[in-house]
């Protein structure tokens, strides 16, 4: 998937563990706008890492 397909959304269906998508949108929520696109960047990797294709 490339890095302009991913949503938050899209992201947490894609984390396979609980404890990672709640991070994730805790993540969201309180990091400065500023700074979200290098933390989304961050979990578009693990997301990629997670999945198994």
């Amino acid at each position: 998937m490339a890095h302009e397909d991913w949503t938050v959304d899209r992201l947490h269906v894609a984390l396979p563990h609980s404890a990672s998508r709640q991070q994730l949108l805790q993540d969201v929520n309180l990091t400065p706008l500023e700074d979200l696109p290098a933390v989304l960047d961050g979990w578009a990797a693990a997301a990629m890492r997670s999945r198994s294709w």
